[in-house]
């Protein structure tokens, strides 16, 4: 419910702060649609194409995945990660995205690190 984008915002904000003029995140894999559409919005560049580079686990065949950056020089001095996380209103998506996540999370082991969130299915 928007955990993501917050994350993602302070991070940037973080990231400049503490002196990086640039980030990049590596295999933001297709299958990922909500990742890809985070990075989008706030205005990383896909950078990278890594074109059947994984095997995932319920997606038939090699998977594609894509690396994205962003310029944190560009980023504005007064910027304001919370306001930015507020402007993306919750789509219909994102509300039954989170119900299902929900009713499986037992069987999910999430993993944050360096302001992205990875999911990673645990064996049962």
């Amino acid at each position: 419910q928007g955990v993501g984008r917050l994350m993602a915002s302070c991070f940037l904000k973080l990231a400049r702060d503490l002196g990086y003029k640039s980030s990049y995140f590596n295999l933001v894999f297709e299958s990922n649609i909500e990742s890809i559409r985070l990075w989008d919005s706030l205005g990383f560049q896909r950078v990278s194409t890594l074109k059947n580079c994984a095997e995932l686990r319920g997606i038939e065949g090699l998977i594609t995945a894509y690396g994205y950056s962003y310029d944190l020089t560009q980023l504005p001095q007064h910027f304001d990660p919370l306001a930015l996380a507020k402007a993306q209103p919750l789509s219909r998506f994102r509300v039954d995205l989170w119900r299902k996540y929900s009713q499986l999370s037992p069987y999910l082991l999430p993993l944050v690190g360096f302001g992205a969130a990875f999911l990673f299915i645990r064996r049962v």
